[in-house]
């Protein structure tokens, strides 16, 4: 599971920057940078993130596969 991956697909398909999902989701864009760079994060996280992009957490996660 890469969400880095699934995260930059994401944001590329909408045209979407990171700044506008850490407004989005409620976190710092600081935060996404580090979920970035670990490549993982939370039940929590990975739920707000698919709701974002309002995909499926399979879906958003398969993105990075």
């Amino acid at each position: 599971m890469n969400i880095s991956k699934s995260i930059n697909l994401a944001l590329a398909e909408r045209e979407i920057l990171k700044k506008e999902l850490a407004e989005g989701i409620g976190v710092t864009p600081v935060a996404i940078s580090n979920i970035c760079s670990s490549r993982t994060c939370s039940g929590k996280m990975l739920i707000k993130l698919a709701d974002f992009f309002d995909m499926k957490v399979s879906e958003f996660v398969a993105l990075g596969e």
